[in-house]
């Protein structure tokens, strides 16, 4: 139906074609900086607020070994050495021979660490979200235009 609209009166081509410039534009620089600093700076303060205010304990298998993944390199090792009468300490997610470690990968172990040499080992969630949130942005501002990549 717009075909023949188009090929009866060429000045409604000429106009949509306008429009779909001006909506396909993308947000300039200065504004798409902006809107990063807002939204990073309001997220950075709900982060520190909630921080301060709730300490949460952990409760899964998986965050204590996390925890114990932090400590150990928070003192400078990668494993701990293996406790005396070892097979009455043992839990899930630890690895007790031939060393005390958590058994998974380094990764979240060093966010944790950074987290408590900080002073709150919840900063290192806070720090893991915006990282994911960064790094959909940026995936989504290759494909997207920048605003919905933003949104």
């Amino acid at each position: 139906m717009s075909a023949v609209a188009v090929a009866s009166e060429p000045r409604l081509a000429v106009a949509s074609t306008r429009t779909d410039v001006l909506l396909s534009n993308r947000m300039p620089r200065q504004l798409w900086y902006l809107a990063i600093v807002a939204v990073g700076t309001s997220a950075a303060l709900v982060a520190a607020l909630l921080s301060v205010y709730i300490h949460p304990a952990p409760r899964v298998h998986d965050e204590f070994s996390y925890m114990l993944a932090g400590d150990t390199i928070l003192h400078g090792r990668l494993a701990n050495p293996t406790p005396p009468a070892w097979e009455a300490l043992q839990s899930f997610h630890t690895v007790m021979q031939p060393t005390y470690a958590s058994k998974y990968p380094v990764g979240v172990g060093l966010l944790v660490a950074l987290g408590m040499l900080v002073g709150n080992p919840l900063i290192s969630s806070w720090l893991a979200a915006a990282l994911m949130v960064a790094s959909v942005t940026w995936m989504l501002a290759g494909v997207l235009p920048k605003r919905w990549a933003l949104a």
